[in-house]
């Protein structure tokens, strides 16, 4: 029986046949790339001559795939990583680079997602952004958004500088493209699992998942101009506002059938153990007043 792979020896592994079975001439790189929550992973990193785009593709979860299946062959994983690299490589090459020079030529691009603030401290003195509650808005512009993958490259204090801007004109940008370019979904949590997983959802009361289309950074839609109004006159009640993660929260009716403690509960729970690290929002809940179109937050202490 083969033994299984420490994880710096598969990245090794896909390095090397990568590396012999590649475009002479093109150079692949390891590196470690900082994400959300400051969270590090170890991508495959596609230097191109042609582009300024690198195509990456972060290895972790292909790890872990290849041990639980037992470790015995790493070449299937191979096999996966390569044609994913391809895919990445051909969308880079078709790329069509905004000129990151001007605002002028991103203002139709530029979008803003939410994220943990706590988590992000360093990275969030480095760029703009606007503090609700515990969460932070940053700002980001799109370059693709495909089958393939959504691409972009986050704004920074610098480059608003170097373009003459200030705040508002950036806010004011991400609120007119990101509902355009990642329109909102509220359904039935029922709706939502049962292609998945062919299972029913059993419970009782009636909890909504909203988020985005493309289901990435989708808890921002609670930003969009009146959906949360939108959504309390829609069931006549005001609701709990629960963090699912960085891309979807769950939005709960309040018919007095939850105590604030047990959602509170519910939500650490599934931070802990359901939750990756780099997708963790918050471990809040949030409740909006449907008459006075207010919004609050209950932080964990």
């Amino acid at each position: 029986m083969q033994e299984v792979l420490s994880f710096t020896d598969f990245v090794d592994y896909i390095r090397e046949n990568m590396e012999a079975a590649w475009e002479e001439g093109r150079e692949i790189e390891v590196r470690r790339i900082r994400k959300n929550n400051g969270m590090e992973l170890t991508a495959l990193v596609l230097v191109r001559q042609d582009s300024s785009v690198s195509p990456t593709v972060y290895l972790e979860d292909y790890y872990q795939d290849y041990r639980n299946s037992g470790g015995e062959d790493p070449h299937p994983w191979l096999d996966l990583i390569m044609d994913r690299c391809r895919k990445a490589d051909r969308s880079a090459g078709e790329m069509d680079l905004p000129d990151f020079s001007s605002f002028d030529s991103l203002r139709d691009q530029i979008v803003y997602r939410i994220i943990s603030y706590e988590r992000n401290r360093d990275m969030l003195e480095k760029c703009p952004h606007i503090r609700i509650h515990d969460l932070a808005v940053t700002f980001r512009c799109m370059v693709s958004v495909d089958d393939i993958a959504v691409a972009s490259a986050g704004i920074t204090d610098e480059q608003i500088r170097g373009w003459g801007i200030g705040m508002q004109e950036l806010l004011l940008a991400a609120e007119e493209n990101t509902r355009r370019i990642f329109p909102e979904q509220i359904i039935p949590l029922e709706d939502f699992l049962f292609p998945r997983t062919g299972e029913a959802f059993c419970g009782e009361d009636m909890i909504y998942i909203a988020g985005n289309r493309q289901m990435v950074y989708g808890a921002a839609v609670i930003l969009y101009e009146g959906l949360l109004d939108e959504f309390a006159r829609r069931i006549d009640s005001n609701f709990y506002l629960l963090p699912s993660s960085v891309h979807e929260f769950l939005f709960v009716p309040d018919h007095g059938q939850f105590r604030l403690e047990e959602l509170m509960a519910m939500v650490a729970e599934v931070n802990e153990t359901v939750v990756s690290p780099q997708e963790f929002l918050s471990d809040s809940v949030y409740y909006y007043f449907k008459d006075q179109g207010r919004l609050i937050c209950h932080e964990r202490e």
